[in-house]
Protein backbone atom coordinates (compact mmCIF):
# COMPACT_ATOMS: atom_id res chain seq x y z
CA UNK A 1 0.00 0.00 0.00
CA UNK A 2 3.13 2.30 0.69
CA UNK A 3 4.40 1.46 -2.44
CA UNK A 4 1.45 2.26 -3.82
CA UNK A 5 0.93 5.70 -2.39
CA UNK A 6 4.45 6.43 -2.84
CA UNK A 7 4.20 5.61 -7.01
CA UNK A 8 1.19 7.48 -7.29
CA UNK A 9 3.15 10.90 -5.76
CA UNK A 10 6.22 10.45 -8.04
CA UNK A 11 3.95 10.27 -11.32
CA UNK A 12 3.48 14.29 -10.40
CA UNK A 13 7.21 14.70 -9.64
CA UNK A 14 9.78 15.88 -12.43
CA UNK A 15 11.78 12.88 -13.99
CA UNK A 16 15.16 14.71 -12.35
CA UNK A 17 14.25 15.03 -9.22
CA UNK A 18 13.58 11.23 -8.90
CA UNK A 19 16.90 10.31 -10.94
CA UNK A 20 18.84 12.17 -8.66
CA UNK A 21 17.56 10.22 -5.73
CA UNK A 22 18.54 12.87 -2.86
CA UNK A 23 16.24 11.36 0.02
CA UNK A 24 15.31 14.68 1.44
CA UNK A 25 14.64 16.51 -1.58
CA UNK A 26 12.55 13.77 -2.52
CA UNK A 27 10.84 13.60 0.41
CA UNK A 28 9.94 17.20 0.71
CA UNK A 29 8.60 17.04 -2.89
CA UNK A 30 6.18 14.13 -2.27
CA UNK A 31 5.22 15.64 0.85
CA UNK A 32 3.94 19.01 -1.08
CA UNK A 33 2.51 16.62 -3.73
CA UNK A 34 0.61 15.19 -1.01
CA UNK A 35 -0.33 18.31 0.38
CA UNK A 36 -1.70 19.83 -3.08
CA UNK A 37 -3.58 16.34 -3.48
CA UNK A 38 -5.24 16.78 0.14
CA UNK A 39 -5.89 20.53 -0.75
CA UNK A 40 -7.07 19.98 -4.28
CA UNK A 41 -10.11 16.85 -2.73
CA UNK A 42 -11.30 19.59 0.04
CA UNK A 43 -11.55 21.67 -2.23
CA UNK A 44 -13.62 19.80 -4.72
CA UNK A 45 -15.49 18.15 -1.92
CA UNK A 46 -16.57 21.72 -0.70
CA UNK A 47 -17.42 22.87 -4.10
CA UNK A 48 -19.64 19.67 -4.85
CA UNK A 49 -21.37 19.59 -1.22
CA UNK A 50 -22.34 23.05 -1.90
CA UNK A 51 -24.28 22.71 -4.81
CA UNK A 52 -25.72 18.95 -3.51
CA UNK A 53 -26.37 19.48 -0.05
CA UNK A 54 -28.66 22.59 1.26
CA UNK A 55 -26.40 22.69 4.68
CA UNK A 56 -23.40 23.66 2.79
CA UNK A 57 -25.33 26.10 0.94
CA UNK A 58 -26.33 27.39 4.25
CA UNK A 59 -22.36 28.48 5.33
CA UNK A 60 -21.17 28.99 1.84
CA UNK A 61 -22.22 31.77 -0.21
CA UNK A 62 -21.36 32.53 -4.20
CA UNK A 63 -18.39 34.90 -2.82
CA UNK A 64 -17.06 31.72 -1.06
CA UNK A 65 -17.93 29.54 -3.91
CA UNK A 66 -15.90 31.70 -6.32
CA UNK A 67 -12.99 31.89 -4.09
CA UNK A 68 -13.30 28.39 -3.50
CA UNK A 69 -13.18 27.80 -7.52
CA UNK A 70 -10.26 30.04 -7.69
CA UNK A 71 -7.99 27.83 -5.09
CA UNK A 72 -9.00 25.04 -6.70
CA UNK A 73 -7.55 26.69 -10.40
CA UNK A 74 -4.24 27.93 -8.59
CA UNK A 75 -3.82 24.39 -6.84
CA UNK A 76 -3.68 22.72 -10.21
CA UNK A 77 -1.21 26.07 -11.68
CA UNK A 78 0.93 24.96 -8.69
CA UNK A 79 0.84 21.15 -9.60
CA UNK A 80 1.33 21.85 -13.50
CA UNK A 81 3.90 24.08 -12.57
CA UNK A 82 6.00 21.94 -10.28
CA UNK A 83 5.95 18.88 -12.96
CA UNK A 84 6.80 20.89 -15.66
CA UNK A 85 9.92 22.74 -13.79
CA UNK A 86 10.70 21.27 -10.55
CA UNK A 87 10.63 24.52 -8.90
CA UNK A 88 9.20 23.97 -5.07
CA UNK A 89 9.53 27.51 -4.12
CA UNK A 90 7.88 28.79 -7.06
CA UNK A 91 4.85 26.23 -6.68
CA UNK A 92 4.74 26.12 -2.90
CA UNK A 93 4.63 30.26 -2.71
CA UNK A 94 1.41 29.94 -5.09
CA UNK A 95 -0.39 27.21 -3.43
CA UNK A 96 0.51 29.64 -0.18
CA UNK A 97 -1.33 32.81 -2.04
CA UNK A 98 -4.21 30.90 -3.05
CA UNK A 99 -4.55 29.15 0.69
CA UNK A 100 -4.25 32.50 2.19
CA UNK A 101 -6.79 34.47 -0.02
CA UNK A 102 -9.18 31.54 0.48
CA UNK A 103 -9.01 31.02 4.34
CA UNK A 104 -9.49 34.90 4.89
CA UNK A 105 -11.78 35.22 2.83
CA UNK A 106 -13.98 32.53 4.17
CA UNK A 107 -12.83 33.80 7.72
CA UNK A 108 -14.22 37.24 6.84
CA UNK A 109 -17.65 36.04 5.36
CA UNK A 110 -18.46 32.68 7.72
CA UNK A 111 -19.91 33.79 11.31
CA UNK A 112 -17.80 33.63 14.05
CA UNK A 113 -18.56 30.91 16.05
CA UNK A 114 -17.04 28.92 12.49
CA UNK A 115 -13.88 31.14 12.54
CA UNK A 116 -11.70 28.89 14.62
CA UNK A 117 -11.21 25.58 12.52
CA UNK A 118 -10.51 28.45 9.33
CA UNK A 119 -7.78 30.02 11.59
CA UNK A 120 -6.23 27.12 12.50
CA UNK A 121 -6.41 25.98 8.92
CA UNK A 122 -4.83 29.45 8.52
CA UNK A 123 -2.32 29.23 11.16
CA UNK A 124 -1.07 25.81 9.69
CA UNK A 125 0.15 26.91 6.84
CA UNK A 126 3.34 28.47 7.64
CA UNK A 127 3.95 25.29 9.59
CA UNK A 128 2.90 23.17 6.34
CA UNK A 129 5.31 25.35 3.73
CA UNK A 130 8.03 25.06 6.26
CA UNK A 131 8.47 21.62 6.15
CA UNK A 132 7.36 20.65 2.09
CA UNK A 133 8.78 24.40 1.05
CA UNK A 134 11.39 25.35 2.63
CA UNK A 135 11.74 27.33 5.93
CA UNK A 136 11.88 30.98 4.22
CA UNK A 137 8.40 30.58 2.83
CA UNK A 138 7.34 29.04 6.26
CA UNK A 139 8.30 32.34 7.51
CA UNK A 140 7.41 35.00 5.24
CA UNK A 141 3.93 33.39 5.31
CA UNK A 142 3.50 33.49 9.10
CA UNK A 143 4.73 37.38 9.10
CA UNK A 144 2.17 37.65 6.39
CA UNK A 145 -0.73 36.27 8.44
CA UNK A 146 0.18 37.77 11.53
CA UNK A 147 0.19 41.39 9.92
CA UNK A 148 -3.29 40.87 7.71
CA UNK A 149 -5.10 41.52 11.16
CA UNK A 150 -4.05 45.18 11.57
CA UNK A 151 -4.09 45.56 7.76
CA UNK A 152 -7.69 44.98 8.00
CA UNK A 153 -9.30 45.97 10.97
CA UNK A 154 -9.90 42.76 13.11
CA UNK A 155 -8.56 43.20 16.38
CA UNK A 156 -10.47 44.93 19.18
CA UNK A 157 -14.32 42.78 18.19
CA UNK A 158 -15.40 39.64 19.53
CA UNK A 159 -13.20 37.04 20.97
CA UNK A 160 -11.09 37.22 17.88
CA UNK A 161 -8.29 38.44 19.96
CA UNK A 162 -7.90 35.53 21.98
CA UNK A 163 -7.86 33.21 19.79
CA UNK A 164 -5.88 34.63 17.43
CA UNK A 165 -3.29 35.31 20.15
CA UNK A 166 -3.63 31.59 21.29
CA UNK A 167 -3.02 30.46 17.82
CA UNK A 168 -0.28 32.76 17.04
CA UNK A 169 1.81 31.71 20.09
CA UNK A 170 0.73 28.10 19.20
CA UNK A 171 1.85 28.49 15.54
CA UNK A 172 5.55 30.51 16.40
CA UNK A 173 6.11 27.72 18.99
CA UNK A 174 5.36 25.01 15.90
CA UNK A 175 7.56 27.10 13.58
CA UNK A 176 10.39 27.22 16.07
CA UNK A 177 10.89 23.74 16.92
CA UNK A 178 9.94 23.08 13.19
CA UNK A 179 13.36 25.02 12.25
CA UNK A 180 15.34 23.68 15.56
CA UNK A 181 14.46 20.41 14.96
CA UNK A 182 15.48 20.54 10.69
CA UNK A 183 18.89 22.44 11.68
CA UNK A 184 19.45 19.45 13.77
CA UNK A 185 18.51 16.58 11.62
CA UNK A 186 21.51 18.65 8.81
CA UNK A 187 23.54 18.80 11.46
CA UNK A 188 23.23 14.96 12.55
CA UNK A 189 23.37 14.06 8.92
CA UNK A 190 26.38 16.62 7.44
CA UNK A 191 28.19 14.62 10.72
CA UNK A 192 27.29 11.19 10.02
CA UNK A 193 28.54 12.09 6.41
CA UNK A 194 31.74 13.26 7.43
CA UNK A 195 32.32 10.62 9.80
CA UNK A 196 31.39 7.51 7.08
CA UNK A 197 33.59 9.14 4.70
CA UNK A 198 36.82 9.06 6.98
CA UNK A 199 35.68 5.59 7.43
CA UNK A 200 36.19 4.51 3.90
CA UNK A 201 38.94 6.85 3.29
CA UNK A 202 40.55 4.70 6.01
CA UNK A 203 39.59 1.32 4.51
CA UNK A 204 40.59 2.12 1.18
CA UNK A 205 44.31 3.38 2.75
CA UNK A 206 44.34 0.71 5.44
CA UNK A 207 44.39 -3.03 6.04
CA UNK A 208 41.68 -4.74 7.52
CA UNK A 209 43.19 -7.05 9.91
CA UNK A 210 46.21 -5.12 11.10
CA UNK A 211 45.11 -1.78 10.24
CA UNK A 212 48.91 -0.76 8.81
CA UNK A 213 48.90 1.47 5.44
CA UNK A 214 48.74 -1.11 2.49
CA UNK A 215 50.58 -1.14 -0.89
CA UNK A 216 48.33 2.01 -2.22
CA UNK A 217 49.22 4.16 0.70
CA UNK A 218 52.99 2.81 0.34
CA UNK A 219 53.18 3.81 -3.68
CA UNK A 220 51.28 6.85 -3.05
CA UNK A 221 53.88 7.91 -0.12
CA UNK A 222 56.77 6.69 -2.04
CA UNK A 223 55.72 8.35 -5.33
CA UNK A 224 55.43 11.89 -3.14
CA UNK A 225 58.81 11.30 -1.90
CA UNK A 226 60.14 11.36 -5.27
CA UNK A 227 58.69 14.20 -6.87
CA UNK A 228 59.73 16.10 -3.79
Amino acid sequence: MKLLAVGVLDRFIPRFIREIRQSEELDRARAFIFLLMVSLALTAFTIVGCHLNDGFQAYFNQTILNVLYGALLAFLVALGEFWRSGNLVVSGNIYGLATYIALMVIAHTLPENHFLPTLMLLMAQPLLLAQTVGYLSGIFWFVVITATPSFIGWFGFHSFDALWASAWIVTSAGLFFSIYIGHAYRENMAERLCNERAHFEFAASHDALTGLANRITFDNRFQRCLDD
